[in-house]
C-alpha cells in the first residue's frame, strides 16, 4: 500500500518542517545554514513522496487527495529551497555593495564576495534558468505537470513584484522571467495533454520505460459510477 511506504519519509518530513521555521527565523549565520540543511531534507522527502505516489497504483480519488497535494507541496518546497540558497549565499558575501543590498542578518563570512563579478540581477537570471531546468527535468521524468506548474506560479509572482517595484532597473531580469515562464508553461501544457491522451485513448500503448506520474497507474473505472 502507498500509505505504508510513506510512513518513515512522512515522519522525517514532519520533523524537519517543525524544526525549520524557528531555526530559520533566528536570522543568524548558523540559523541559515542549519535551516538550509533542513530545507534540503524537506525537498528530498517531498520529492520522494511525490514519486512514491506516482509509481503506485491508486484509484481516481487518491489522485485528488494524495498526488496533486504532494505535487504542489514538492513544487513549492523546490522554490523555497532555491530561495533559501539565495539567503545563504548572500550571507556569505554574494551581494552588491551599498546599504540597499546589505543582508538583514549578521555577516559572519564573506568568502564568496569574489563571485560578485556579476551583479545581483545577473545572478538572479542564472538562478531563474537553473530553476527552469530543474523543474523541466523533474516534471518530465516524473510525468507531473502539476509539480512543474508551481514554477510558472512562482515566476508570475516574481514578475509581478519586479514590475511593481523596479521595472526600469531590472529589465533584463523581467525579460528572462517572461521567457522562462512562457517556455515552461508551454512545456507543461504539452506534457499535460500527452498524459490526458494516454488516459483517454485505450488503444494507445504508452512507452514502457516512462510510466507512472500524476495520472498513471490509476483506476478510473469508478469515476462515473
Amino acid at each position: 500500500m502507498i500509505y505504508y511506504q510513506f510512513n518513515l519519509v512522512f515522519a522525517i518530513n514532519l520533523l524537519a518542517n517543525a524544526a525549520w521555521l524557528p531555526i530559520f527565523n533566528t536570522n543568524t549565520e548558523w540559523g541559515l545554514i542549519v535551516g538550509f540543511v533542513l530545507m534540503l531534507i524537506l525537498l528530498v522527502t517531498n520529492l520522494s513522496m511525490m514519486s512514491i505516489s506516482g509509481y503506485n497504483e491508486v484509484w481516481w480519488l487518491e489522485v485528488l487527495i494524495i498526488r496533486i497535494p504532494f505535487s504542489l507541496y514538492a513544487g513549492w518546497i523546490t522554490t523555497a529551497t532555491i530561495l533559501g540558497l539565495c539567503f545563504l549565499l548572500k550571507s556569505w558575501g554574494m551581494y552588491e555593495t551599498g546599504p540597499a543590498f546589505q543582508p538583514d542578518n549578521d555577516i559572519g563570512w564573506d568568502f564568496l564576495s569574489d563571485l560578485m563579478f556579476m551583479g545581483e540581477e545577473e545572478w538572479s537570471i542564472v538562478l531563474v534558468w537553473g530553476a527552469f531546468f530543474v523543474y523541466e527535468i523533474i516534471s518530465w521524468v516524473e510525468r507531473n505537470p502539476v509539480y512543474g506548474g508551481v514554477y510558472v506560479w512562482a515566476l508570475a509572482a516574481i514578475l509581478d513584484s519586479c514590475l511593481e517595484t523596479r521595472a526600469e532597473q531590472s529589465q533584463a531580469l523581467v525579460i528572462n522571467i517572461g521567457i522562462a515562464m512562457g517556455m515552461h508553461g508551454i512545456s507543461m501544457v504539452i506534457l499535460a495533454l500527452y498524459l490526458l491522451f494516454e488516459v483517454m485513448e485505450p488503444w494507445y500503448e504508452p512507452l514502457s520505460f516512462w510510466g507512472g506520474g500524476i495520472l498513471g497507474f490509476t483506476d478510473w473505472s469508478l469515476i462515473f459510477t
